[in-house]
Order: structure tokens, then sequence, then C-alpha cells
């Protein structure tokens, strides 16, 4: 295994191999629902396919590295500038707070509490994401240029992974927890993939930066919105848009 590969398994598997292992499953039809648990069986799973995955990407860094910042057009410059934004906390948390207040001051106190438990999930992402950027201590594209295997572990580096794909991914997972349309995910997610896509574009990140942030901003949102929901269902918004007509409801 190359040190690539070994940091970025390290990196990655962290949190699942610093949580307790998960209780036995219980086989037997007749047995009581039992709450859902924070850390399932399926979740060491998805680790360990998530790190494979960006292993596997890492391959492609320095080609990617190289083919990405070549879209140059002043449509490609202006759109990744602006995609920058929607990963960026800055200007996230401006918004989420004037939805709380828009809550508040319509009495509909559902849309402050998820304007809040989205906010919550982007602060547990750029956590756990600036936790395991201290600890790889990866060089940037920039730093490092045909070196995507530059690993300095707690040298301050700060490329691995993406901080702005993590939240823009994070705010994606937020918004596709606290809505009931079908047709959500299907916007929020590429939406936040463009800010993925604007990282390496500006030579910011190397792809597997890009991937690894994707995976811990959906991964660890879905993982608040269970702790702070624990079993029971939230309130949702509903979006149904129709031709010349659009329309929003809170279900409790």
């Amino acid at each position: 295994m190359t040190p690539r590969a070994a940091s970025l398994l390290a990196a990655l598997a962290l949190l699942t191999l610093a949580t307790p292992a998960p209780a036995a499953e219980s086989d037997s039809l007749f047995a009581p629902p039992r709450r859902q648990s924070f850390l399932a069986r399926r979740d060491v799973q998805l680790a360990f396919a998530a790190t494979a995955g960006v292993i596997l990407v890492s391959v492609a860094d320095r080609n990617i590295s190289h083919e990405a910042p070549e879209s140059n057009s002043s449509f490609a410059k202006d759109l990744a500038h602006g995609a920058e934004h929607g990963g960026n906390p800055l200007t996230l948390a401006p918004l989420l707070g004037a939805a709380w207040l828009a809550g508040k001051a319509s009495g509909l106190p559902g849309v402050s509490a998820s304007s809040l438990r989205i906010a919550g999930g982007i602060a547990a992402s750029a956590a756990v994401s600036g936790g395991i950027k201290y600890l790889a201590g990866r060089s940037r594209p920039s730093q490092a240029p045909d070196d995507p295997d530059e690993f300095r572990v707690l040298s301050g580096r700060s490329a691995f992974p993406s901080g702005h794909t993590t939240v823009a991914f994070s705010l994606a997972s937020g918004i596709d927890h606290e809505t009931t349309a079908r047709w959500v995910p299907f916007v929020v997610y590429p939406l936040a993939g463009i800010v993925g896509w604007s990282r390496l574009r500006d030579n910011r990140h190397w792809a597997s930066d890009v991937l690894a942030g994707a995976l811990v901003g959906t991964w660890t949102t879905h993982k608040f919105q269970v702790m702070v929901n624990g079993h029971g269902q939230p309130a949702r918004l509903s979006l149904d848009v129709a031709p010349g007509a659009a329309a929003a409801t809170y279900r409790f």
C-alpha cells in the first residue's frame, strides 16, 4: 500500500474505528422495533466502501489536477467563482439566519427548527472535516504540484478533505432531510457537485479531497439528523411545483 493510500485509509476510517461496535441485531421476527442506533453495521460497511472509492480516485489525482484548471472560459470562471460561495459557511450562515427569523416572524416554528437543524449539520460536518484536515496534513495542488502523495501529519496543511465540498454536501443533505419533494435531491446534490468541481477548477484541491469532502458532509449530516430526530419523523417542508403555480406546505 502506498503512503497516500495508507494516509487516506487512516483519515477516513478514523471515526469508524474510534466508535464502539454496534450491538448485535436480533434475528427474531417478533422482536419489538428499536430506536434507530447512531452507528450501525451498515455504517461500517459504507465507511470502508467510501475509503476504497477515495483511494481509487486518488490514483487519478495528478491527471485530474492537470485537466480541471483548463476550463478557462469566462463562463467557467464565473461559475467557479459563484459556486465557491455555496461551500462557504460565512455566506450560508446569514441565509440560514434569515430563514430562522422568517419562520419566527411568520408563525412557522418548523421553518426555524429546520434552519437550525441544517445549520447544526453543517457545523458538525465542518468540525469533522476540520479534524481530519488537521490530522492528515495534505498539501494542496498549488503547494505541491504533481505530488498528491505529500502528507505531513499535524503540519497545518489542509487539503484533505475539501472543506467547501463538505459544507456544500452537508447543506444539500440537510435540505434533503428537511423536505419531502422527490425532485429536491436531483437539484441540491448536483449543485453541491458544482462546488466540488470549482475546487478542482481553481486548483485548490485534488479530486480525492473533493470526493472525501462530499462523503464526510453527507454522512455527518445524516448522522446529525439521526441524533436530533431519533426514531421520530421531523416536521418537513413540502414543495410542490406545477405549471404556472407553486406551493409550499409544512407538515408536522
